[in-house]
């Protein structure tokens, strides 16, 4: 009994760091999106309307999403 019961605390420490490890990922990938549709809000929040924002937006995120990607490139040289 207390043998098993250690092995599930084992396995619940890896769960719980592989959810961390997980969740750093998502939230830099997604702080990475924000960085790169940072130019395009700033050059439209005060000059244009909401819609054109919005379009702008819509229209960089191929190019947010795909940011590491650019990155690997970059330091690769390729």
């Amino acid at each position: 009994m207390l043998l098993s019961l250690a092995e599930s605390q084992n396995h619940s420490w890896g769960y719980a760091q592989m959810r961390l490890l997980l969740a750093l990922i998502v939230i830099i990938y997604l702080v990475g999106v924000g960085v790169v549709l940072s130019p395009t809000v700033r050059s439209t929040w005060d000059s244009e309307p909401a819609s054109v924002l919005a379009d702008r937006v819509v229209k960089a995120l191929p190019d947010a999403f795909a940011w590491p990607v650019r990155a690997v490139h970059v330091f690769t040289g390729s």
